[in-house]
């Protein structure tokens, strides 16, 4: 049976290489606009962007989605005659905020678009290196929900008395009788106070006269 012998220096290459392979790497959106008097110059130079970023700056991904993009890189190309150029760029993060060093200056201000490529990676790596080791923001705290408030105890209703719903029906009225007063029986109360109004008539033009 073969033993594998793993040297130091393999493990050491192997963990680099890892490392290098887990990290992210930042994307970034070219846009480019070209002015000139030849006719070279109406050409689009982010496809000259796209082969100077693979060749100088393997680091970072070139992404035709500005929405996915992490950087986005600005050349305004200038070409005057046969050997007059200029580029300048000017190189944003996802917030479009020009990466520090680059907006101190105004851009970056080269004689050939490969030397504003080295420029602009070099100040993309930078930005981006800072950002992964910067500490995530702390997460805002999440506020308990409030509890549920206890129901409002029910109306408690007054208890009604039987006796105030008693049916009138059970109250017995007894007739009044009317009893005359003396023993005397009621012809004699009428006749009686049938002479009484008579002498009271006859007293209205003879005050002499008293009835009892």
């Amino acid at each position: 049976m073969k033993t594998l012998h793993i040297t130091l220096p393999a493990l050491i290459l192997a963990g680099i290489c890892f490392g290098q392979e887990s990290q992210p790497q930042p994307r970034i959106f070219l846009q480019a606009t070209s002015h000139g008097n030849v006719w070279a110059a109406r050409r689009d130079q982010s496809m000259e962007m796209a082969k100077d970023f693979a060749k100088n700056c393997p680091d970072v991904k070139v992404t035709i989605l500005q929405n996915a993009a992490d950087y986005t890189v600005i050349l305004n190309h200038i070409e005057v005659g046969a050997f007059g150029r200029d580029n300048q760029f000017q190189v944003a993060n996802r917030e479009g905020d020009m990466l520090g060093g680059v907006r101190e200056k105004g851009g970056i201000k080269s004689g050939s678009i490969n030397g504003g490529v080295k420029a602009a990676c070099a100040a993309i790596m930078s930005d981006w290196q800072a950002r992964l080791a910067a500490p995530p923001a702390p997460e805002a705290p999440t506020q308990d929900p409030a509890p549920a408030s206890a129901p409002a105890p029910a109306p408690v209703q007054p208890a009604v008395s039987q006796a105030a719903y008693q049916p009138q029906s059970s109250v017995q009225v007894q007739p009044a009788t009317v009893t005359p007063s003396g023993g005397d029986s009621l012809g004699d109360a009428a006749r009686k106070a049938k002479q009484h109004k008579a002498c009271l008539e006859l007293a209205k033009d003879n005050p002499s006269i008293v009835c009892k």
